[in-house]
């Protein structure tokens, strides 16, 4: 695999992203272009997320990587960046794969944001009619 090269999404990045976040049943709330990271592996997008701004937090979401990439490190690469980006030192997720973001320190919380608990509903009442899979995690980045 040539190299990975981690990215601002440019404008022109929507069009590639947008029937990702369709076709793997992602937040296609709020696109804002300047929220998302995209992974290019030579001309070819590899993947992407965001990190997506509240009133009182910051949520990683939509993060997805493309089959041909996978099994080799974009999607860690990705959350990585992100979580390293990110201006707070609280995020947010709200996920259906609980135990691939626990190696990234997140941990499953009981109380979270309400407007992140409206939001979760939205989203995964409109792409599979059911929220019962899925948690809610929190991450607080530690100074090294």
């Amino acid at each position: 695999m040539d190299s990975l090269i981690l990215r601002k999404a440019q404008l022109g990045d929507i069009r590639k992203v947008a029937p990702y976040l369709i076709e793997f049943k992602l937040d296609t709330e709020d696109i804002v272009i300047e929220q998302f990271v995209v992974a290019e592996v030579g001309e070819n997008m590899a993947g992407f997320g965001r990190i997506k701004s509240y009133s009182t937090f910051y949520e990683l979401a939509s993060v997805g990587v493309i089959s041909d990439f996978r099994k080799n490190g974009v999607g860690e690469k990705l959350v990585k960046y992100l979580i390293e980006t990110c201006p707070a030192d609280e995020i947010w997720i709200s996920t259906k794969i609980a135990d691939y973001f626990r190696k990234f320190g997140f941990k499953e919380i009981d109380t979270p944001p309400d407007e992140l608990i409206q939001k979760t509903r939205r989203v995964c009442e409109s792409v599979s009619g059911s929220i019962d899979d899925s948690c809610y995690m929190l991450l607080k980045k530690t100074c090294n």
